[in-house]
């Protein structure tokens, strides 16, 4: 078991044990990724309508930029994941050489990205010490209960 993650499914839990706790950083980095997919499909609306690429390059830029997007969503429980979606936040910021805007949108997506990651790193750390700590306090009173003396008949 790593600092930000839950213990395996398979390992031995108390009967009383509470469920293992839900990825911060998981869900801040996936939230993130798809709507920077659906700001890559409405760059590619932007590009076309103001002529800035013909539509066939405007549809393939919006569409591969917001695919990363989505693959990167999809990989996130893995190590894959934070690297394509690291390379989401460049992508973004790159398209705006075609249009300015994007300069700024890209910089406030990256800092939010780089949030998400630091921020959803720490409170799974937290989280996962607290789950560790919980499932002590259960053995331990399930290990109390079962030497305690039964009802009296």
């Amino acid at each position: 078991m790593t600092a930000h993650q839950p213990p395996a499914a398979g390992a031995p839990q108390p009967r009383n044990a509470p469920p293992p706790p839900r990825s911060a950083r998981y869900l801040f980095c996936v939230v993130l990724l798809v709507l920077e997919a659906f700001v890559a499909l409405f760059l590619a609306l932007v590009l076309y309508g103001l002529r800035i690429v013909d539509g066939q390059s405007a549809a393939l830029i919006g569409g591969v930029v917001a695919a990363l997007a989505l693959l990167a969503a999809g990989l996130l429980r893995t190590r894959a994941g934070l690297i394509v979606g690291t390379g989401v936040q460049v992508a973004l910021l790159a398209s705006g050489f075609w249009l300015g805007d994007m300069f700024a949108l890209g910089v406030i997506f990256a800092v939010l990205w780089g949030v998400s990651v630091y921020l959803g790193t720490k409170i799974d750390r937290e989280r996962a010490e607290r789950y560790a700590a919980e499932i002590a306090h259960v053995e331990r009173d399930e290990g109390t209960a079962a030497g305690a003396p039964g009802p009296i008949a």
